[in-house]
């Protein structure tokens, strides 16, 4: 069995640290979209990690770092949705927890997570460019 790289290993453990939080977290009340977004960000960060890593796109491709940032910010607004639903769901309260009107401003938020996850990778992107040439 091949080795394991040392960044899978990390990302392997920040995502069981996620599930444990993520598992501490469900059973609270939480009426407000701020942590659906901490924790759908968390998740599509670490999916867009594990994947850079998992089919070794160099550092050099700055275009696919770039969409993959962005197609991760992307995924957020949806996964945070999801997780409201999948919340509320479990919770199984008479009437749901966010009205249509939430939902629809936390999905009207796309763009702009989209745009984040895109400046977060031109971020990374450029770092590891640094880092690169030995400063």
């Amino acid at each position: 069995m091949p080795a394991v790289p040392k960044a899978l290993r990390r990302l392997r453990i920040l995502a069981l640290f996620l599930g444990a939080a993520i598992f501490v977290w469900l059973p609270f009340e939480d009426l407000t979209p701020r942590g659906y977004f901490v924790f759908a960000a968390l998740i599509c960060s670490l999916s867009a990690a594990w994947l850079a890593f998992r089919c070794r796109w160099s550092t050099t491709r700055a275009v696919t770092a770039l969409l993959l940032g962005g197609f991760a910010g992307l995924a957020v607004a949806p996964l945070a949705v999801a997780l409201m639903v999948l919340k509320s769901g479990l919770h199984a309260h008479p009437t749901p927890d966010f009205t249509l009107q939430q939902v629809w401003a936390v999905l009207r938020l796309a763009p702009v997570w989209g745009m984040a996850g895109l400046l977060a990778s031109l971020a990374l992107r450029l770092w590891a460019a640094f880092r690169a040439d030995g400063h």
